[in-house]
């Protein structure tokens, strides 16, 4: 049976849409355009919903339907390509990646098999693990959810076809309203949850399903079925090119390409189109055709490829990846997909079943002795072990990030807990958090404390709504609030990345009055915050960004161990400062109109005299990854930090004799 066969009618610009769902895919992963690509995935439901409901109802009515039938069909399309794959992929793994990540890998090959990638990586891939794109199954999560549809859905159909037969529609319909809902409301506090999990995403699925189930009457107009088809590809297409990573996604946004998906399947099924001819194209097609084994193929092939050139660009060589995984792709599907699905290779149902399980026994053990091992850390020099764990520490102080919406009664403390109440507060995002172990070192050297106020993707300032971090308003309320009730404190240190509050490429920010635009709100809000500060008669201590590097920096030097490959391009002063030209230019201006502000540049106690900044010293790293300090980093900089405070007049010691003093971040 081909893939796109309904009934007995096979269609071929279902393949065709399959194509306008993988190839955007592809190319976002590989950096070619696309930049809302990742759409693909919520296109590929629309369509399994479709068939798999039409399947299953046609099979009620005939009074044919079996799960045994069902599941023959289910482990036919996709378990031979899938276990293939990942059998590649554990034995590359072995050769290719850093214990971490082939630890992280072997994790996500066992939850793979055993249909749950989704809530592994949902568990796994909070704000400071270890980058979950270097993961060659992060693209499984995706299969996670068709396949918990796949195990549910069939009882859930036949269920009400028995009892409830003229309800299905609108129970189906009422269940996929839910889940929408459902995506929107929990959206604005758990993000990763709403893109990982099921529930949230059953409501694309359940779009097919609804037109399997002619929910909608087929449009008989032919003009009708040229504006609907139109406006379906219209609607994938402004989110394949308008979208980007920086959209909140899924939930509202999620609702252009999975109407745009409907519509052209829905035009499909009433008659001829200009669109579905389109789709019916014969390239377009074959490419459907093996979107599966594409799918399936291309982002381990990425991964890899990104780990041989040790995270460099990968340049011209990303066409050669390409071209690779439209090979893998093609012979996938034609030497593995195709003589299992035409019953060539285990033709009986009990063999088929059997080999399968055998198939999934074999590769949950390999991936449990794989755990069992840590990843292989013999494999590698103990220097290239020590700095893949360099890349995920244990960050101290994380408790203390966002802890009103962790029901905290209270902020955290750093410093000396004997020296009574807190006169100052280190407030800011996870670059605060990055700062905290050498505020703490410095406060403990002057017998001082600190209220410690992180909370991470959310800048330092009063009034502004972050998209990517709903409950950053409010914490920020909360530290108001708080401020306003300290009668010992005397200065607010701010420490933040800043760069991406205040550039359009960064967060979408908006402030209470609706203005849009980054550096708008952030530069308004900054205003807002430093004068708020000074009413009080409170000091406010600005801390510049820190360098960003071009690579994850223990990563990158381990690479460098590992490949022998030239180490990573050194950090450029001067480029950090172009780069950061909005926050620097509005926090030296806040600095010298406002009396009480006291802004210090800390890049270049990163640099040397020729402008070039160092990411590590004596082979230790001073980030744990491209821009947050690592413990070392933070630690290594207490003397600026003890000047730092000393120059704002916020130590209730004299300064310590032979301390450095410091302008405005420049040694002297």
């Amino acid at each position: 049976m081909k893939s796109g066969t309904i009934g007995d009618r096979y269609r071929p610009d279902i393949d065709g849409l399959r194509a306008i769902a993988v190839l955007p895919v592809v190319l976002y992963h590989l950096g070619l355009g696309c930049p809302g690509g990742f759409v693909g995935v919520d296109i590929f439901y629309v369509i399994s919903g479709y068939l798999i409901t039409g399947i299953i109802k046609r099979e009620i009515d005939q009074g044919s339907f079996t799960f045994a039938g069902f599941y023959e069909r289910r482990v036919r399309r996709l378990f031979p390509a899938l276990f293939a794959m990942l059998a590649c992929v554990l034995v590359a793994s072995w050769f290719v990646l850093l214990p971490s990540d082939f630890l992280i890998t072997l994790r996500g090959a066992i939850a793979t098999v055993l249909f749950s990638s989704n809530v592994t990586f949902w568990l796994n891939g909070g704000y400071f693990s270890t980058d979950s794109t270097l993961n060659p199954l992060l693209h499984t999560w995706s299969l996670a959810v068709e396949e918990q549809f796949y195990l549910l859905f069939p009882i859930f159909l036949l269920a009400c076809c028995r009892f409830v037969p003229r309800l299905v529609r609108w129970i189906t319909a009422l269940a996929a309203l839910l889940s929408f809902v459902a995506a929107i409301v929990v959206m604005h506090r758990y993000p990763t949850m709403v893109f990982y999990l099921a529930p949230f995403r059953a409501w694309e699925l359940a779009a097919g399903c609804l037109l399997a189930l002619d929910m909608v009457k087929p449009l008989q107009s032919p003009w009708l079925r040229e504006v609907v088809g139109a406006s379906g590809l219209a609607l994938i297409a402004y989110a394949v090119f308008f979208y980007s990573p920086a959209t909140l996604f899924p939930g509202w946004a999620a609702l252009p390409p999975v109407l745009g998906a409907a519509m052209l399947l829905h035009v499909g099924a009433s008659g001829s189109s200009a669109p579905s001819r389109l789709l019916s194209i014969r390239p377009i097609v074959y490419i459907g055709a093996i979107s599966y084994s594409l799918y399936l193929w291309h982002w381990p092939l990425i991964v890899f490829t990104r780990f041989e050139v040790a995270m460099d660009p990968l340049g011209p060589l990303v066409w050669v990846v390409l071209a690779a995984s439209l090979l893998a792709a093609m012979a996938s599907y034609h030497l593995i997909e195709q003589p299992f699905r035409r019953r060539r290779v285990g033709a009986k149902r009990g063999s088929l079943f059997a080999g399968a399980g055998l198939a999934m026994c074999l590769l949950v053990a390999a991936g449990m002795v794989g755990v069992r091992m840590h990843g292989a850390p013999g494999r590698f020099d103990a220097r290239t072990v020590q700095l893949d764990k360099d890349r995920s520490p244990v960050v101290p102080f994380l408790e203390c990030d966002n802890r009103p919406n962790k029901k905290a009664k209270t902020f955290c403390v750093i410093g000396d807990p004997a020296a009574g109440p807190p006169s100052l507060m280190l407030w800011g995002d996870s670059h605060a958090l990055a700062w905290a172990p050498g505020f703490d070192l410095v406060l403990k050297q002057q017998h001082m404390s600190a209220w410690f106020v992180p909370n991470s993707a959310c800048p330092p300032l009063f009034g502004v709504h972050n998209s990517h971090d709903p409950g950053c308003h409010d914490q920020n309320l909360e530290v108001k609030k708080f401020i306003g009730q300290q009668h010992n404190l005397k200065g607010v240190v701010m420490a933040a990345a800043w760069n991406p509050y205040f550039a359009d490429s960064g967060y979408a920010l908006s402030n209470d009055a609706g203005l849009t635009g980054n550096a708008r709100v952030s530069s308004t809000a900054l205003d807002d915050t430093l004068q708020y500060l000074k009413d009080r008669q409170l000091t406010s201590v600005l801390l510049g960004p820190v360098p960003t590097a071009n690579k994850e920096v223990p990563l990158a030097m381990a690479l460098t161990q590992r490949t022998g490959r030239e180490p990573m391009r050194p950090l450029l002063l001067a480029e950090h400062r172009a780069t950061n030209a909005p926050v620097l230019s509005s926090a030296a201006t806040a600095a010298a109109a406002k009396g009480l502000v006291k802004f210090f540049e800390v890049a270049p106690w990163f640099c040397g005299g020729d402008g070039t900044c160092r990411y590590q010293e004596d082979g230790v790293p001073l980030y744990r990854d491209k821009h947050h300090l690592s413990v070392a980093g933070a630690v290594s900089r207490a003397p600026q930090i003890t000047s730092v405070l000393a120059q704002s007049g916020l130590l209730t010691h004299p300064l310590a004799s032979g301390a450095t003093v410091i302008q405005t971040g420049r040694m002297q």
